[in-house]
């Protein structure tokens, strides 16, 4: 399970989750980017409850349009049929039919490279591997215009552990708040 911090950062869920056989992963702080796809799902329930009254009638007719791009639908892919709503259709879209799972992983193919690419098109930018122990420069926010001196302490994927020079607190931040001293960047273009 993938989820930002709050509350799943717990000790207790972290607890929770070992008692019932599952990981849980959680996202960068402060960094929703890291958790697009629960912000995905936040901003269509908001929209189906904006512009719908029956919220249930909303969800169904949401769980049976087909995703843009593959011919099968959420209900298709979970349930394997269409379910029954107010829309009329005929009796054989309401039989069940397993997906095709080799056009459904195919899909998946094509949008995780669509989605690499776009995503690489602007975070192209090349960064040096952080080691613990390593000096660097956080900011608190991704807007603040300041950088505070650290020294790394973890690392992990791409966030890592800072302990501040001056207040010596701690802080976990996604590596795009992380900058690195001026000296390593321009070791690295000389080299």
């Amino acid at each position: 399970m993938v989820s930002d911090r709050m509350p799943f950062a717990a000790e207790e869920f972290r607890k929770f989750a070992n008692e019932w056989g599952f990981e849980s992963d959680t996202s960068s702080p402060r960094y929703p980017q890291s958790n697009g796809l629960a912000e995905k799902a936040v901003s269509i329930a908001k929209g189906l409850l904006q512009k719908n009254t029956d919220v249930s009638a909303a969800l169904l007719q949401y769980r049976n349009a087909p995703i843009p791009g593959l011919q099968y639908s959420l209900a298709q892919l979970i349930a394997s049929r269409t379910l029954r709503s107010n829309v009329i259709i005929s009796q054989n879209q309401l039989q069940p039919a397993v997906p095709d799972a080799q056009v459904v992983d195919q899909f998946k193919r094509q949008r995780l490279e669509m989605q690499t690419l776009h995503y690489n098109k602007t975070a192209s930018r090349e960064r040096r591997e952080l080691n613990e122990g390593d000096e660097v420069y956080v900011r608190r926010e991704l807007t603040d215009a300041r950088s505070e001196p650290a020294r790394v302490v973890k690392t992990q994927d791409r966030q890592a552990e800072v302990e501040l020079s001056k207040s010596g607190g701690r802080l976990l931040r996604n590596r795009r708040f992380i900058q690195q001293p001026a000296r390593y960047r321009d070791l690295k273009c000389k080299l």
